[in-house]
């Protein structure tokens, strides 16, 4: 989240295009930092210099969290989960921590954590804090991602064979088996598969008084309705946690983000695949529906129901139908409704009359 995006949440009347960086004063004016941006520059404050300002991403979690919108951070592997892949043995809830000796008796680490945070080491909650810590160095976290990586070789293995000694059919029908089945297996971890990209449709049609017109079957479920920041919460999940945000303050900049996310960390497209992928599913809706029917105004909470519930889709591994496009197809067309039919995004609606 940059400065602007809080000022646009915080205080929208303040933005202004005719003042410097279209914003009012600078971040230091509504406390978000301490000093100006613009004293280390010799230039003095200019419509550039000031758009740079307020365009910074904020790095302050502690301003974040006191606004409450610091991001859900999510937790890397412990010392716990490698001594648990390495030498699953050496854990013992009878010992101090759960877990024989320290994480530098593994060579994990140099030198004893409790030594250095405990003045009564070692103890049951300095040893707990230690095995509980994250893993900082590369060099290990890269070897408990190779342990872990083996184990899931070792344990397909293992399921291969226990299907190949059950199997009653012939040597020959067995390997064509296994053989049939890792390549299934392939297709889905590398995504060869492809799922079906024509756009589902119930026969099911809602007309809204703007005159647009979508699928509404019943039976989907109303995934707007959800508490998306429990949710959120409960699956360390960034894209949920900024769509809640949204729903809550009604502002676009937190579906951008959300977007974003979607884009970099789980489909892992570059932004120009994003808008190809999207052209398509624009092609397959104006066929159904015809040429800009979204145009002519679809309530916002349509958007995020849907939305939502094609990025749980997605994430189940669903095939029947492009869910990444339509989740991408869904946010663009919320954000370009929220900016074109204001009328028509009820959660802003909600936080102006609160």
């Amino acid at each position: 989240m940059t400065y602007r995006d809080l000022l646009m949440w915080e205080h929208p009347e303040e933005l202004d295009k005719k003042v410097f960086g279209g914003c009012n004063g600078c971040p230091e004016t509504y406390g978000y930092e301490d000093g100006q941006y613009c004293e280390k520059s010799p230039e003095g404050p200019n419509h550039e210099l000031c758009t740079r300002c307020w365009n910074r991403e904020i790095t302050d979690m502690k301003l974040l969290e006191s606004k409450g919108l610091a991001p859900i951070k999510a937790k890397g592997p412990t010392y716990r989960d490698l001594l648990k892949l390495e030498f699953p043995n050496d854990i013992d809830e009878t010992d101090i921590g759960g877990c024989k000796c320290c994480p530098g008796t593994y060579g994990y680490e140099d030198g004893q954590y409790c030594m250095k945070h405990d003045s009564d080491a070692p103890s049951d909650k300095a040893c707990d804090d230690c095995w509980d810590r994250e893993i900082e160095s590369e060099s290990v976290r890269g070897k408990y991602f190779g342990l872990l990586a083996q184990k899931g070789l070792e344990e397909g293995m293992t399921k291969a064979s226990e299907v190949a000694e059950k199997s009653i059919k012939s040597l020959s029908e067995a390997v064509a088996e296994c053989a049939k089945n890792w390549d299934e297996k392939v297709k889905d971890i590398f995504g060869i598969t492809s799922p079906s990209s024509t756009i589902k449709d119930s026969g099911d049609r809602t007309e809204f008084e703007t005159g647009a017109v979508r699928d509404m079957h019943e039976g989907k479920g109303r995934c707007d309705l959800m508490p998306l920041d429990v949710i959120a919460r409960m699956s360390d999940d960034r894209v949920l946690d900024n769509i809640h945000f949204f729903t809550n303050h009604g502002v676009e900049a937190f579906l951008y983000t959300a977007l974003n996310y979607f884009r970099d960390d789980i489909v892992k497209w570059d932004p120009f695949t994003l808008l190809l992928e999207v052209a398509v599913h624009f092609e397959e809706g104006a066929k159904k529906y015809g040429d800009n029917n979204w145009r002519k105004g679809i309530p916002v909470r349509c958007y995020i129901d849907s939305a939502v519930r094609h990025y749980l889709k997605y994430l189940r591994g669903d095939k029947d139908e492009r869910h990444d496009r339509a989740f991408c197809w869904n946010i663009l067309c919320c954000i370009w409704t929220c900016k074109h039919h204001p009328e028509l995004n009820d959660y802003r609606t909600v936080t102006a009359d609160a």
